[in-house]
């Protein structure tokens, strides 16, 4: 339970964190790959031991945190036209350029409204079975592209940092 918390804490700040720069119908965009290597890093001294941040290390994010992430960003923008013309725009400013971005999005409502359900305690393996179903969405060139976009953009953007450590049940002293 503990994990499934900080998971869905995670899942909420890295889509707080991703969708403030994303554009939406106005002209803000996120900074190319390149454009956030230049940009110097925060120093880590503020990180507490065990943190991975992406944006050093984006091997070590998990895909699941960075599909969950992608897929929140995505879920819930098929209502409009205009949301999906801003989806098309930043598709063609990434790797996902040329990606079908209705069935992006339709995958993306698909786990929003599965994590939602009342019987989704099994999350990474309802995003499991999202994932695998999307070479048939969006074809091997698509799923090529989207490997690429979520390893070179989207782990690049989070940063897990661990969560508080309690005492195991040893370590109590004996205090009623």
């Amino acid at each position: 339970m503990r994990k499934l918390t900080l998971l869905f804490l995670l899942v909420v700040i890295g889509i707080a964190a991703v969708g403030a720069g994303i554009p939406d119908n106005t002209k803000r965009q996120l900074p190319t790959a390149a454009s956030a290597a230049e940009q110097p890093s925060a120093p880590d001294v503020n990180d507490p031991p065990g943190t991975v941040n992406g944006a050093k290390n984006p091997e070590l994010v998990p895909d699941h945190v960075a599909y969950s992430l992608f897929f929140g960003f995505l879920a819930g923008r098929q209502g409009s036209e205009t949301e999906k013309n801003s989806m098309r725009a930043y598709f063609n400013q990434t790797a996902l350029e040329g990606v079908d971005v209705d069935a992006l999005l339709a995958a993306a409502d698909e786990f929003q409204q599965r994590m939602d359900a009342p019987d989704s305690a099994h999350r990474e393996s309802i995003l499991a079975e999202i994932i695998a179903s999307l070479p048939k969405r969006i074809g091997a060139s698509g799923m090529t592209k989207l490997r690429r976009h979520i390893n070179e953009r989207v782990k690049r953007k989070v940063k897990i940092v661990p969560g508080p450590q309690l005492p195991s049940i040893g370590h109590v002293t004996g205090q009623h």
